[in-house]
């Protein structure tokens, strides 16, 4: 386990930074500089760039976890498993190159009228989906090799920095749009350049051609199993973005080109209510990158009791930090949301419903990796499958719905679709993993921490705070943590969240 709390510290760390970076790009620089339309085009093209760079690569990356140690020569060849792996994603990007080219008039048909600027920016899909495949795969190459810190380091805090430079470039008007757009696809070359670097610097990888002793039926079998478990996934959680750039708001009376682009406002407001939600899983992904490879291993040598451990330390230690990043954020709410001059108020309820869905998803720990790296990764994969096209049909129920209700807009339902498909796939991993295993991740302690929570949301609903936007905001969440992380510690819910605090205390004093 000292691996795992190593490199979970380092990627926390990591993670708080690149939350901060992303904060910044996305609820201030963005809509300070940006008009909402530009802003959710580059989050509906992210959006498409995940979900086909994942489909193209049969999960590449969680191959390579899963295949590497099992594979490992200690000479970068893996047996030839990683370039075998690295042949089946050059194949399947061209696949999905075909498919955009061949398929453009469907993306037309569907975003034309509320997504316009969408279509006319369609093609650079195809060089980021190519650049994030490639760091995919690096990715995966280095986390198989327990190196989680750097590859880490690329995606929360460089890109992060090259979009806030970029970003900066395009407010002094030294670039047109077009040229930011540019810019924006450069950012990911460099990234997938750069960790190619490090692996080589490494020795992590040499290429070869000779295939004779590898099981491809095996790794094409759990890639296929990977990849529609990971598309659901990813579908599931970001289908959202994909159906309210289409279906919501209408072509206004002919006019000016934004009446087109009305779609790519409402991603705005989503994506931002939504980055604030996607806040509280930061510990939760600071684990998972190094999480996988241990469990990966234990799977193999058998080892139940290190992944119950695991299980149950991911589920609450996740838990205690989401909810204090939750109070943290819905105290603030209303401010938060109108604190660059825009009003994006109407992405309260979004932020809600996804909060909700992610704490139910943080206290359950690490079920979903579990499930997929055992031998019963088939289940996890057709259970995925189908709760992706249950989200599917339920935002097709409730955007439309929520739309005709009075003072909605429709997101809101969209969030509450992701939420309940979130807690349909947590229940039902829970109870596969405690029939099949014995394994549950919760406690008393579970009980305990949830109770502050409600406890605390009641003493700040009691006062009235009555001071400038910033100042409210610091005030608040001040408020927050001295009742919370006092109130945490002294029950003793975490045994490593207390071991943090001593930790910090020790170097305050010594200071």
């Amino acid at each position: 386990m000292g691996i795992v709390a190593k490199q979970t510290l380092s990627n926390s760390i990591i993670i708080f930074i690149g939350a901060l970076l992303g904060a910044i790009n996305l609820m201030l620089l963005y809509p300070i500089i940006l008009p909402d339309e530009e802003i959710g085009l580059t989050r509906l093209l992210i959006t498409f760039t995940i979900l086909l760079s994942q489909l193209a690569s049969l999960g590449g990356g969680t191959m390579l976890i899963k295949f590497i140690p099992i594979n490992n020569d200690g000479k970068g060849g893996y047996n030839g498993v990683a370039s075998f792996i690295f042949l089946v994603g050059i194949v399947g990007f061209l696949i999905v190159l075909l498919s955009l080219i061949f398929g453009k008039p469907l993306f037309e048909f569907l975003y034309s009228d509320n997504s316009k600027l969408f279509i006319e920016y369609f093609n650079f899909l195809i060089p980021l989906i190519f650049f994030q495949i490639l760091i995919n795969y690096f990715n995966g190459i280095l986390h198989a090799n327990f190196q989680s810190v750097f590859p880490q380091f690329i995606n929360e805090i460089l890109l992060k920095i090259l979009t806030t430079i970029i970003l900066i470039i395009y407010s002094f008007e030294l670039i047109d749009f077009y040229e930011f757009m540019i810019f924006f696809v450069f950012s990911y070359v460099i990234a997938s350049v750069v960790l190619f670097f490090q692996i080589a610097k490494q020795n992590k990888f040499s290429f070869r051609l000779k295939f004779n002793d590898l099981n491809k039926r095996s790794i094409l079998k759990y890639g296929f199993a990977n990849t529609l478990t990971s598309l659901a996934s990813n579908l599931t959680n970001r289908i959202d973005v994909v159906m309210i750039g289409s279906l919501l708001g209408g072509v206004i009376v002919l006019g000016d080109v934004k009446d087109f682009n009305v779609g790519l406002y409402y991603v705005t407001i989503y994506t931002i209510a939504s980055y604030m939600a996607t806040l509280l899983e930061m510990p939760a992904r600071a684990l998972a990158n190094i999480a996988s490879t241990v469990i990966s291993k234990a799977w193999n040598d058998n080892d139940i009791n290190l992944i119950s451990d695991l299980y149950k330390k991911s589920s609450i230690n996740q838990l205690v930090v989401g909810l204090l990043i939750f109070l943290g954020i819905w105290v603030n709410i209303d401010d938060l949301l109108i604190i660059t001059g825009k009003d994006y108020s109407e992405g309260k309820w979004v932020f809600l419903f996804l909060a909700l869905g992610k704490i139910i998803n943080i206290a359950s720990g690490v079920n979903g990796k579990i499930i997929i790296l055992s031998k019963y990764y088939l289940f996890g994969t057709y259970f995925t499958f189908l709760l992706a096209i249950i989200t599917f049909f339920s935002n097709l129920f409730f955007i439309p719905y929520f739309e005709s209700l009075p003072n909605n807009i429709g997101i809101e339902g969209a969030a509450l679709a992701t939420a309940l498909s979130v807690f349909l796939f947590n229940f039902v991993s829970f109870i596969f993993l405690f029939i099949k295993y014995k394994l549950q991740p919760f406690s008393l302690n579970t009980i305990l921490i949830l109770g502050v929570a409600v406890s605390i949301l009641l003493i700040v609903d009691i006062f009235s705070f009555e001071f400038v936007n910033y100042l409210e905001i610091i005030v608040k969440s001040l408020v927050v943590a001295l009742i919370f992380i006092p109130a945490a510690y002294f029950l003793k819910v975490s045994s490593d969240f207390n071991r943090i605090i001593e930790k910090f205390f020790r170097l305050f004093i010594h200071k």
